[in-house]
């Protein structure tokens, strides 16, 4: 806890007070039942306040712009019940923890995230069903009615927010501040919705149209949000989250995104060594593929330095680097160089795919690699060195989804390892598209072997990401 708080105060740029408190409790969130909830407030309800209160110590040399919580922050949500309490505790000291892959007190979905659902009910019931997709396994029995009753509410509060909001949405002109935060909570739960429909497995019916949505919005946040709602920390998580995961849909649905920024942040500079280790370089390189750009080469992806800090948890901390300089037969190389490598080799193989592996030229260094099945074989050999309980399991799924597909009948152990690797992941996780990607995977290879296209099996399925 004392690592993971949230991050609060005036080096916010008072990004806490663009949105407004909301009205009492709603009805649907009241306590039904005082038994044998005392016991399970006071744990959740300390716990917090003992984040709150050791946020203080976070203050380090590489982050000192911490601040003391505000009192705003210290509004604990006593009136849930206990199921709900039991889930928020989840994702506080769970869900938040090992699904986002920063590990540092910058953390969003905590320094961001959580301020937002003490402040507001509508963002705190989405988080209620976003920390119940973490449960589905043992303890879904239990918790599957209360996390279901969140989602409902979460999409209903949607609906009757942007009915309220829709003329100003879709007018030319700026919103008042009143509709901006009431706007920018309505973008918080249904990106939170994205996120559960994605680990929840279900798929493209389901988390299409939040993207959609959203990507309207962002394209149009110019002329919608204020300038200070677009510099403020949880505008910008947000539109991370939606240009992280419009990346990875655009990779399912070989299709372009539908977003410019990852083109239009390093297009024009990409030949220029700096950029090598930009950021963004990386998903730079695959939106551009998607958009059928052809001046991408394979000496593009060999470039790139390995930065693996574009994810969207650690947009708000700009100059981290959490891909060190090892290289991957070092014995003292960390996970994050191993998976860097596994996204090298699936950027290559994305590349075949776009471009055709028959075309493909590879450079002089890469010929003697050039066998179709070489960066296959190589990133599966990768993904079994990392342990079971490896922290950049997080960010595995999207290298795995371009990756396994094309493995053949003849590739039964690299199946065989996918597959284990991704049981792994969803008993670790508790995540249920672990388990969807691993049957669509079998799905698709039990196609191949019969001779049998299946090029629609994973395009237009789950958000693989």
């Amino acid at each position: 806890m004392k690592r993971r708080g949230p991050k609060c105060g005036s080096e916010r740029g008072g990004s806490n007070n663009l949105i407004p408190r909301t009205s009492p409790v709603s009805q649907d969130l009241a306590p039904r039942s005082k038994a044998g909830s005392e016991s399970i407030h006071k744990g959740v309800h300390d716990d917090i306040e003992a984040m709150l209160d050791n946020v203080e110590s976070l203050v380090t040399p590489s982050n000192q712009h911490i601040s003391p919580p505000s009192q705003a922050l210290r509004t604990i949500p006593r009136h849930l019940n206990p199921k709900q309490a039991l889930l928020f505790d989840r994702y506080i000291n769970r869900f938040s923890r090992i699904y986002p892959s920063c590990q540092t007190s910058s953390n969003p979905f905590l320094s961001t995230l959580l301020p937002m659902a003490l402040e507001s009910d509508f963002v705190l019931t989405a988080l209620l069903a976003l920390s119940g997709t973490q449960t589905w396994g043992v303890e879904w029995d239990s918790l599957q009615q209360e996390t279901l009753r969140a989602k409902q509410h979460t999409i209903e509060i949607c609906r009757k927010t942007l009915s309220g909001i829709y003329h100003e949405v879709f007018s030319p002109h700026t919103l008042n501040p009143t509709a901006s935060a009431e706007l920018l909570r309505l973008m918080a739960c249904i990106t939170i919705m994205l996120i559960y429909e994605k680990l929840s497995g279900e798929d493209h019916h389901n988390w299409k149209p939040h993207l959609d949505f959203i990507g309207h919005i962002f394209n149009n946040a110019e002329m919608i949000f204020p300038l200070q709602y677009q510099s403020s920390e949880e505008y910008q998580f947000l539109f991370h989250l939606f240009a992280y995961n419009d990346l990875v849909a655009s990779t399912s649905l070989r299709t372009r995104t539908l977003s410019q920024f990852y083109i239009d942040v390093t297009t024009t500079a990409l030949l220029d060594d700096e950029t090598y280790t930009d950021q963004y370089y990386f998903p730079s390189l695959i939106a551009r593929l998607n958009a059928g750009d052809r001046s991408i080469t394979l000496s593009h992806i060999r470039q790139w330095g390995g930065k693996l800090n574009w994810f969207p948890s650690h947009c708000l901390e700009r100059s981290r680097r959490i891909s060190s300089s090892g290289t991957v037969e070092s014995v003292q190389c960390s996970d994050y160089d191993i998976v860097a490598e596994i996204y090298r080799a699936a950027a290559i193989i994305h590349y075949t795919h776009t471009v055709g592996a028959e075309d493909v030229q590879f450079p002089c260094c890469m010929r003697d690699h050039c066998d179709s099945f070489h960066y296959h074989r190589h990133a599966v050999r990768l993904l079994n060195l990392l342990p079971v309980h490896s922290p950049v399991g997080n960010i595995l799924l999207w290298p795995i989804s371009i990756i396994a597909p094309d493995l053949m009948s003849e590739h039964t152990l690299e199946r065989e390892s996918v597959a284990r690797l991704l049981y792994n992941l969803e008993k670790h996780f508790q995540m249920r598209h672990f388990r969807r990607t691993r049957e669509t995977l079998r799905e698709i290879w039990r196609a191949k072997d019969c001779g049998l296209d299946s090029r629609d099996i994973m395009q237009g399925s789950i958000l693989q990401g």
